[in-house]
């Protein structure tokens, strides 16, 4: 035979004779190749443009029924089959032709047409691959991780003395799930046969266990050649896989309870009725939290109560509005001024704050008002602030009138002295020892 040759990426390409597939395969192994073995769409573009006429290629399924392999050996990464094909019509179609278009048909070997034949011009080194150095790439609990030739590349202690290596081949999936495609959208599930290089082009996506984490065992791989060549030995590649961060809960900030006013009663020398006095406690929370009021030792579900010397105070829990009622018997017994706290509190239920409320009770000097008083001595050097009007004395007692009211006062032996206003005069009035009945009209003093 005397046949055009032709040459790409290092081999030697042309026709045989018009020859059963066999017959074909036989010629080509005497000049030292095999009938074509077609590794990507590259290579196929090129053989369909080089030789435009249907002819063998080596792909048969002649070993296993249904599985094509290539008679080279090599891992079949590539086919491009015409439509509905493979389909083994009428049972004995186990050989692969190319048509001048370049796709494939599956016929029965002992048609005659051309085959085209493949010799490896330059003896080709396969590369090796022995370890990577560290993990090939890193990612975080159940997450893809995208690996691409420059990861493995650069972790990798891949060699081709004759050539480059060009890619990897995946030869097992260790753990997760790997996808490998020219995009994580269109990648699809690893496949040992049809869809296991990573490449220049083609990238791989592992996704790890469910909630699995540390340096996983992902996948194992060989080193390819521009030759088609793979080295000996699957190597392991594994990811860094973190736990994701979960951040510490945001902090919590106390209420703070403005101080409340304190309640003031003035306490004088005749028979007081203490009133009653409402209120609010106010607070704030950075947090928008809810809150609850309520006093120190006080009881109760949702109003709290406590009491102290001089009454009883009640909080509303979830508004803070509170009340005191005041001890009036206990408020006038005081000859002194006096003071009782209670404690109040705001919660956001984690953090509390505390202020006291303070029941101020004084003393007053003021002794006579206009209405029917009555004046109280005592055994000491006492002094009674009087309204204007007339004065006069029935035994030990003290009337005044002049539209002023009708007042008394019991006397204790003493020196005591009373002053009445009338007019803008000061009237002094001394009481005597052993005097038990005098009259005194203050009309004219």
């Amino acid at each position: 035979m005397e046949n055009s040759t032709f040459t790409y990426n290092g081999h030697t390409y042309l026709l045989s004779d018009a020859l059963t597939w066999q017959e074909a395969q036989n010629q080509a192994v005497s000049m030292g190749g095999n009938l074509v073995t077609i590794n990507d769409a590259a290579e196929q573009a090129w053989l369909a443009a080089t030789f435009v006429t249907s002819s063998w290629i080596g792909y048969t399924d002649q070993v296993t029924a249904g599985t094509f392999q290539w008679i080279s050996g090599e891992t079949a990464t590539y086919t491009n089959w015409n439509a509905d094909e493979p389909n083994n019509s009428g049972g004995n179609e186990h050989y692969a032709q190319q048509y001048s278009n370049g796709l494939w048909n599956d016929i029965a070997g002992d048609t005659q047409i051309a085959g085209i034949i493949e010799i490896n011009s330059i003896a080709n080194n396969a590369p090796t691959l022995t370890l990577f150095s560290e993990p090939v790439n890193t990612g975080t609990e159940n997450s893809v991780v995208t690996v691409g030739f420059a990861d493995l590349q650069a972790k990798g202690d891949e060699a081709d003395t004759d050539g480059t290596v060009d890619a990897f081949v995946v030869k097992a999936v260790s753990s997760g799930v790997l996808n490998i495609g020219l995009s994580a959208a269109t990648a699809t599930p690893w496949d040992a046969l049809t869809n296991n290089t990573v490449d220049a082009a083609h990238q791989g996506y592992w996704t790890p266990d469910s909630n699995a984490n540390g340096t996983l065992n992902a996948f194992t791989v060989v080193a390819k050649d521009n030759g088609g060549l793979e080295s000996a030995v699957p190597v392991q590649a594994t990811i860094d896989i973190t736990a994701p961060i979960i951040p510490p809960p945001s902090q919590n900030h106390a209420p703070i309870l403005t101080a409340p006013d304190a309640i003031h009663y003035t306490d004088t020398a005749f028979a007081d009725n203490f009133a009653p006095v409402v209120g609010s406690l106010v607070a704030g929370d950075a947090d928008n939290d809810s809150l609850t009021y309520g006093i120190v030792g006080g009881t109760g579900i949702d109003y709290i109560s406590m009491s102290n010397a001089y009454g009883i105070l009640t909080v509303t829990k979830a508004t803070g509005a509170y009340g005191f009622i005041p001890d009036s018997a206990a408020m006038e017994a005081l000859s002194v001024d006096a003071a009782g706290t209670f404690t109040v509190t705001v919660s956001d239920s984690q953090l509390t704050d505390s202020k006291t409320l303070v029941i101020d009770i004084v003393q007053s000097s003021v002794t006579e008002s206009v209405g029917n008083d009555k004046l109280m001595s005592t055994a000491d050097n006492d002094v009674f602030n009087g309204l204007a009007g007339y004065l006069y004395t029935v035994g030990d007692a003290v009337k005044e009138y002049a539209h002023q009211g009708i007042d008394t006062a019991p006397f204790v032996s003493g020196a005591d002295t009373y002053v009445f206003q009338d007019g803008g005069a000061v009237d002094t009035l001394v009481e005597l020892v052993g005097v038990t009945a005098h009259s005194l009209n203050t009309a004219g003093l």
